[in-house]
């Protein structure tokens, strides 16, 4: 937005100029002040390029795409979920859930896509996540804690991703998880 508004400013200057040599009657000015504006819009276009390839590179840079965007988040969430169905140590988590988990995958996917620096998918249609508050109903102590983390760090563990980017994500859900408890 800021170039735009730099790019018309600098039009509307130009324009003065141009209105104020009167370049109708004034050929050798017009060709300068021609120059000058060519100028002027390269330089300006250049700008707007550079700043595009900029914004490309920092949206490119979120843990969503660092992860490989919409198809990791499916798998580590598919991966999550398996991990709760079949960990002996996970039952009381998973006790906590509806027998369909469709709906509860879903939602995690859309949650993590804008949590991760995606498509905010979630807010987009159910609003603020307000996730202790929606996590109330549930008793959530710090054993469920520690289940969701072990069913999470295992699906972590088979997304492919820099270590470094694992390492962060890993931290972060741990101080979400333990934000979650409700419970003693």
């Amino acid at each position: 937005m800021f170039l735009k508004t730099l790019l018309v400013a600098s039009v509307l200057a130009l324009a003065g100029v141009a209105a104020t040599f009167n370049l109708m009657k004034k050929p050798l000015i017009n060709k300068t002040v021609s120059k000058a504006i060519l100028q002027e819009f390269y330089c300006i276009e250049q700008l707007i390029l550079k700043n595009r390839k900029l914004m490309t590179d920092i949206q490119q840079k979120t843990p969503y795409s660092m992860m490989g965007g919409e198809k990791s988040i499916l798998s580590l969430v598919d991966r999550f979920y398996f991990y709760m169905d079949t960990l002996a140590e996970a039952t009381e988590l998973r006790a906590i859930h509806a027998a369909d988990l469709s709906v509860t995958k879903e939602k995690l996917f859309k949650f993590l896509s804008g949590w991760l620096g995606g498509p905010d998918l979630f807010q987009q249609e159910y609003g603020h996540p307000r996730l202790r508050q929606r996590h109330f109903p549930f008793k959530v102590d710090q054993q469920v804690r520690d289940q969701w983390m072990l069913c999470m760090n295992k699906a972590l563990y088979e997304v492919a991703m820099p270590d470094e980017l694992r390492k962060n994500i890993k931290q972060a859900l741990d101080d979400l998880a333990t934000h979650m408890i409700n419970a003693e």
